[in-house]
């Protein structure tokens, strides 16, 4: 791994020589079109906002031919957006693609930076990653450290919908603790609510503050409800089925195996309830706590309120995620 001045550097240097390595990878696959597979190819439809709206049905587009062969390569390749498109928002493209493994090592070598620069900027505060990313006109980061998923001997791809959750169960005498911190980190001091500026992230951080230092050592979750993604379920040679949430197409190595078996990729329909409320979820009060709903920060039930035990001094406590979250896109 590379070592850079400043980080700001290392990222603008990555970040070139990723789109570099991707106009190269791209040129490639052009050239060679008539030697790729596109199995299956999915195009999902770009969003008008940032956020996903889960109570809409969302239809994805089956592509095929070139039309299939020119989208695939646009989503392996591209970390630009496109006109219209929202700067929180990725290019979608779920499927299976086939190519020679000259390419494939193309791919493997564009993997390497996109996760160098992923590690670079993994450490860095919110507000330093945002001016990095900033600092270059139309691109976007998430398409930018993306990783495209190599299977060795893909038997059988199985595309469908998720809408997962998050849950994290805390004191709230400790959550208190921890926007006390944070409030100290960029102030130099835990300042009042009354003194910060309305409608700011630090004046709800406060306020949240407030009331649940309030609360005492009562458990309290922050629960966010997911956004409805596409997941894969793999059949990679003997292996135990891989589960992964994919926004590109996967691919292999079309020299050394056949066609996977797909079952293809349907529209999400936001009355189908296939992820039920489960044990832990059904234990919080349905509507966040007043003053704190932007923070996703919900009591539990009364019934659910036993204090929680200090933690040991120095000790701390795992955050967990309550959903089917394997990998990561």
């Amino acid at each position: 791994m590379s070592v850079y001045l400043t980080p700001a550097q290392g990222a603008k240097e990555l970040i070139n020589r990723i789109n570099g390595s991707l106009k190269a990878l791209a040129d490639e696959l052009r050239a060679n079109a008539g030697k790729i597979r596109v199995d299956a190819i999915w195009e999902l439809p770009l969003r008008e906002t940032g956020l996903v709206d889960s109570t809409k049905p969302i239809i994805p587009v089956e592509l095929k031919g070139i039309d299939a062969a020119n989208l695939a390569i646009e989503s392996l390749t591209s970390i630009w957006l496109r006109i219209g498109q929202n700067m929180r928002e990725t290019l979608k493209a779920p499927g299976v693609v086939g190519m020679p493994g000259s390419l494939i090592t193309q791919v493997q070598e564009s993997n390497h930076l996109r996760l160098e620069l992923y590690n670079l900027m993994k450490p860095l505060e919110p507000s330093e990653r945002v001016k990095i990313w900033r600092a270059e006109h139309n691109i976007s980061g998430l398409q930018t450290q993306r990783i495209t998923r190599i299977f060795q001997q893909p038997k059988a791809v199985r595309f469908y919908w998720d809408v997962s959750y998050s849950m994290r169960r805390v004191a709230a005498h400790d959550l208190a603790a921890e926007y006390s911190a944070t409030l100290q980190k960029l102030h130099g001091h835990d300042p009042q609510m009354e003194g910060l500026p309305e409608d700011s992230l630090d004046r709800k951080l406060a306020r949240a503050r407030d009331i649940l230092l309030g609360l005492g050592r009562e458990p309290v979750a922050i629960y966010r409800k997911g956004q409805p993604h596409v997941r894969a379920r793999i059949h990679d040679g003997e292996q135990t089925p891989i589960i992964t949430p994919t926004s590109v197409p996967f691919v292999y190595d079309i020299d050394q195996v056949e066609a996977p078996k797909i079952v293809a990729l349907g529209g999400f329909d936001p009355g189908n309830k296939t992820t039920g409320q489960r044990s832990k979820r059904a234990k919080v009060e349905q509507d966040p706590i007043q003053f704190c709903e932007s923070l996703y920060i919900h009591q539990y039930l009364p019934a659910h309120r036993k204090p929680l035990p200090k933690l040991v001094e120095g000790e701390q406590k795992p955050h967990k995620r309550h959903q089917r979250n394997d990998m990561e896109e």
